[in-house]
């Protein structure tokens, strides 16, 4: 045997263990990929342990394609079965579609190659059957399932489903606004939950947002728990900012109606919801800041000050705060966050008031509350049963508005205030009814979020008010809470 034909067998081979996968990336390795047939765009193809594949999809050339099933392969056969979808692609855009394969076998690291196959029309043929890409993959991924989402259109898409969730609802978020949301923003979800009870335990905790990767979102039911409700009210904290004038979508998905997908972390409820107090809270991990006076003492998140300009008055933490001021004597008491924070939308729920000479305030404080130096950015009190919004400069009247007024918004209910910038401020109920507007006179600063009650006056009886949470929201573009537009239920 001659060198060269030594030489030559080596090379042969090492050209099988090649292909074979010994030496790692080869054609037999299946790298990802989705080679589209002229006309289509196939891109980024993801495979999960359930045997969905979800690629990046287009077309170009067709005025809209209209895709109404999907199917795969592992060969050129026509697919025995397909998924139904609703899916509108215009020419030169773009979706997420998610297609079911039939793998070999599902455990990460297995690998699959086949055919994509589409049902659809164009403006002049319908029912088209047409295998529009071949690809070729690994299972990369856990997950449940994966489906088309979405209504159709450029921005329809589909995306991995939350593993337990059976059925979804796509939810268009449009900030009409010239200014962009932050990052990490509170975006408040109106429901009908009767129109989707149905799909609703009756205490709604078969329900939880997620994003278009699939990500639960960090959500908070705030308010009527019931399916038979008609405006549940949700927060959702949204993980990207939305541009302004454009929209952004996440979906509301339903589990079974026998599970329950509340956690305290990740997805919950205020605390006087649950059967036991602040069992399934998660409103810290919402908002900017939140407290719910869970226990019988105050959390490092709170110092307090015993007699501010007057006498101590007294306060009592029991699964909520109360403050009390007694008959026949001037006292106070102010209760305020061991940090400061940048002014937004400081809002708390108060579950009971009695009250009559005596005021009680939420507000922020520039500096630390102190009978020499009361700085106030805003000030929003309950006194004589009447609200009042208050603005004071440094322990005196300097700069001090006031406007009395009575809109019926008495406790229980959700009060509190605005300061988005220099020169605008309000006081409001309920997540956004207006009791008073007002110009601002403080510049903007840091401050402490603060209760505070007080009795200029000696009272005639003693009175309470208890807080059942506290927390700081995000202050939405121009005041203006992005829309929200519900879709069908997949």
């Amino acid at each position: 045997m001659t060198y060269g034909w030594a030489i030559l067998i080596i090379a042969v081979a090492l050209g099988a263990l090649y292909q074979l996968g010994v030496f790692g990336s080869s054609g037999n390795s299946l790298a990802a990929s989705c080679l589209a047939t002229p006309g289509f765009l196939c891109q980024t193809p993801i495979i999960n342990t359930s045997g969905y594949l979800a690629v990046k999809f287009g077309q170009i050339g067709i005025s809209t394609l209209t895709i109404t099933a999907v199917g795969c392969t592992a060969n050129t056969t026509l697919p025995t079965s397909t998924q139904s979808v609703n899916l509108q692609l215009t020419s030169g855009s773009t979706a997420a579609i998610a297609f079911s394969c039939p793998l070999q076998s599902s455990a990460i690291g297995s690998k699959f190659s086949g055919y994509l196959w589409l049902v659809y029309s164009t403006p002049t043929q319908s029912g088209i059957i047409d295998r529009v890409a071949s690809v070729s993959g690994k299972v990369s991924t856990a997950g449940g399932s994966i489906a088309a989402l979405g209504a159709g259109g450029q921005s329809a898409g589909g995306n991995f489903i939350p593993p337990k969730i059976v059925h979804y609802v796509p939810i268009t978020i449009t900030n009409n606004q010239n200014s962009a949301t932050g990052a990490g923003f509170d975006q408040l979800i109106k429901v009908n939950s009767n129109t989707y009870s149905t799909y609703e335990a009756s205490d709604l905790k078969n329900v939880e947002f997620f994003g278009i990767d699939g990500t639960i979102l960090s959500s908070w039911l705030e308010s009527n728990n019931t399916n038979g409700a008609t405006k549940t009210l949700y927060w959702v904290k949204l993980p990207s900012s939305i541009a302004a004038s454009s929209n952004t979508v996440i979906y509301m998905g339903f589990a079974p109606t026998s599970n329950n997908l509340f956690d305290g972390v990740t997805v919950g409820e205020a605390p006087q919801l649950s059967a036991s107090y602040a069992q399934y809270d998660d409103g810290a991990n919402v908002f900017d800041f939140y407290d719910n006076f869970q226990g019988t003492s105050l959390s490092a998140k709170w110092s307090t000050v015993l007699g501010v300009d007057y006498s101590p008055a007294s306060y009592a933490v029991n699964n909520g705060l109360t403050l009390t001021v007694a008959s026949s004597s001037t006292k106070d008491i102010a209760v305020y966050t061991t940090s400061k924070y940048t002014p937004a939308i400081m809002e708390a729920y108060v579950s009971s008031m009695s009250a009559f000479a005596t005021e009680y305030s939420w507000m922020y404080s520039v500096s630390v509350p102190a009978s020499s130096n009361w700085n106030f950015m805003e000030h929003l009190y309950y006194s004589y049963f009447q609200w009042h919004i208050l603005e004071q400069i440094s322990g005196g009247s300097s700069g001090y508005l006031e406007s009395p007024n009575n809109y019926g918004a008495d406790p229980p209910g959700i009060f509190g205030i605005t300061w988005p910038s220099t020169g605008t401020e309000a006081a409001i109920y309920n997540s956004g009814n207006v009791l008073y507007d007002s110009n601002t006179i403080l510049a903007s600063s840091q401050a402490y979020i603060t209760l505070y009650a007080t009795s200029p006056g000696a009272p005639e009886t003693t009175s309470t008010e208890t807080t059942t949470w506290v927390r700081q929201r995000s202050y939405p573009p121009s005041g203006v809470m992005p829309s929200v537009s519900f879709g069908s239920v997949v």
